[in-house]
């Protein structure tokens, strides 16, 4: 699937604009603009060419443009959700840094 990435959240450091990355039985999030919650990362909008990178695909206008990786805080810790693998087959080159870099940040505010 075809990623957009907000390259000014701090989970998604180091990627570009757009990846790609590997869904199946994955999941898709309706984040809206709930208080607190950050989208990271985002299944490819409407504007972009084209949400299928490889592969088959199915039911794409349900997931396109929504939440792919979020964050929130709770309380005194935070949640990131990851909706889709992002270590498929070890180490996917274009999404595990969303994997460590949530490790790395969190310690942080």
């Amino acid at each position: 699937m075809r990623l957009d990435v907000d390259p000014s959240d701090p989970l998604s450091y180091g990627l570009p604009a757009q990846t790609a990355g590997f869904f199946a039985s994955s999941s898709a999030f309706d984040a809206g603009d709930s208080a607190g919650m950050k989208t990271a990362v985002r299944y490819g909008s409407k504007t972009s060419n084209d949400l299928l990178v490889s592969g088959l695909l199915r039911g794409g206008d349900v997931i396109q443009g929504r939440s792919a990786v979020v964050s929130t805080k709770v309380a005194a810790g935070r949640i990131v959700l990851l909706g889709f693998r992002v270590q498929h087959r070890a180490q996917s080159l274009a999404t595990f840094r969303l994997l460590f870099n949530a490790i790395y940040t969190s310690t942080s505010g």
